[in-house]
């Protein structure tokens, strides 16, 4: 039976050994670092032995296996902080060159839709046109059925089609606004435009299945970046889309509390379970499969508010729906 002092011992070289291996396969230490880290830890150990020789078995090796214990759960507790604020800042650094990269495309493609689209707007307004004149010089002659039948073909055709550009057009700006290359500065922006941008985005996703309810209070413009709320809206409107499964509504509030702005966006959907609720905001958590969640959606979220000094807050209920309240300044100085 071995003696308690060499036990200890025993134990130390154990827990040196562990924390190394643990550097290694948690927080992805190089082999290197590793050995060094242990050599260290190790010969701070057999110092401290050396020093304490001669003296009783409490002083002798109690203390220094004591001593290199807390030092090696110190610094496995510096390492595990280092590593999660290294993830979170990963995840925003990939986030970010992301949505740059959307960004560049959608505005790219906005541009490129435009000429297009204005050719087509141009060949409307004068088909129009043609056929007005055509029909003032047939004033006064008499037109039988199919000739009456095939100008109110063209008229219908004409109108669906001004509708069809009109729409375009719409969508177009909303890309354009989405975007906002050009407006990255910190700036006044209107939050109600913010939000009817994203709302137009994602219409293919809610036609002829969810209903929009917008109740829009009286709002002025806030200090903020506005690309970043463009994407802040995009990504909550998109989890109360996905959250519906078939007919459903979402609620859009806005109001002004406190000399804060108030934006609620409440869904029908499937709620969120209590055990999940707490995890929402952690990075690469998701309840959707890995085909169709990453778990970055919220943390940006959460970040984006934080940036512009706001709060957000998450109510849900299973099977009754959630509701998402982003509260922000009126007035922030740029950090």
């Amino acid at each position: 039976m071995l003696r308690l002092p060499f036990l200890i011992q025993f134990l130390a070289l154990i827990a040196i050994c562990l924390s190394g291996w643990i550097a290694l396969r948690r927080f992805r230490w190089t082999p290197a670092i590793a050995w060094v880290y242990g050599a260290a830890v190790l010969g701070v150990y057999l110092s401290l032995s050396y020093l304490f020789q001669g003296e009783a078995w409490v002083r002798a090796y109690l203390i220094p296996a004591v001593v290199v214990l807390v030092g090696v759960l110190f610094t496995l507790a510096l390492s595990e902080q280092f590593w999660r604020r290294y993830r979170h800042v990963q995840t925003q650094l990939i986030q970010a060159e992301k949505m740059a990269s959307l960004g560049q495309l959608v505005a790219g493609v906005a541009h490129e839709l435009n000429t297009p689209l204005g050719a087509v707007k141009g060949n409307q307004d004068l088909s129009v046109r043609a056929l007005k004149r055509l029909r003032m010089q047939m004033e006064g002659r008499e037109t039988d059925q199919e000739t009456e039948k095939l100008f109110h073909i063209l008229d219908e055709a004409n109108r669906v089609n001004h509708l069809a550009c009109d729409r375009m057009t719409r969508i177009v700006e909303s890309l354009r606004t989405f975007a906002r290359l050009d407006e990255a500065a910190f700036q006044k922006a209107d939050l109600h435009e913010c939000i009817e941008t994203t709302l137009t985005l994602i219409a293919y996703q809610t036609k002829d299945r969810i209903q929009i309810v917008r109740e829009f209070g009286e709002l002025p413009a806030i200090t903020c970046y506005p690309h970043q709320l463009n994407q802040l809206f995009m990504n909550i409107l998109i989890n109360a889309v996905q959250a519906i499964r078939g007919d459903g509504e979402i609620r859009v509030r806005t109001s002004c509390a406190e000399g804060r702005a108030v934006v609620e966006i409440t869904d029908t959907g499937v709620g969120i379970p209590p055990e999940h609720l707490g995890r929402i905001f952690d990075p690469g958590f998701t309840t959707k499969g890995v085909k169709v969640g990453t778990g970055l959606g919220l943390p940006i979220c959460y970040q984006i508010i934080q940036e512009h000094g706001g709060q957000i807050d998450v109510q849900s209920q299973v099977g009754a729906g959630t509701k998402v309240t982003i509260s922000l300044p009126m007035e922030r100085r740029r950090r």
